[in-house]
């Protein structure tokens, strides 16, 4: 079974720790932050049923 984009890039997720690097933000507002930017794609219609 031959494995998509999204799967190939969730095999080797980036620690929070590389992410605050990346966006020089504080690693404790990566949760939050991913959380709020989910809500707003769920309240999406076109990519709520993705979600």
């Amino acid at each position: 079974m031959s494995m998509g984009p999204r799967r190939k890039h969730a095999r080797h997720p980036l620690s929070y720790r590389d992410i605050s690097t990346l966006l020089d933000i504080p690693v404790g507002s990566i949760g939050p932050t991913r959380a709020r930017c989910l809500g707003r794609l769920r309240a999406t219609s076109a990519l709520r049923e993705l979600l």
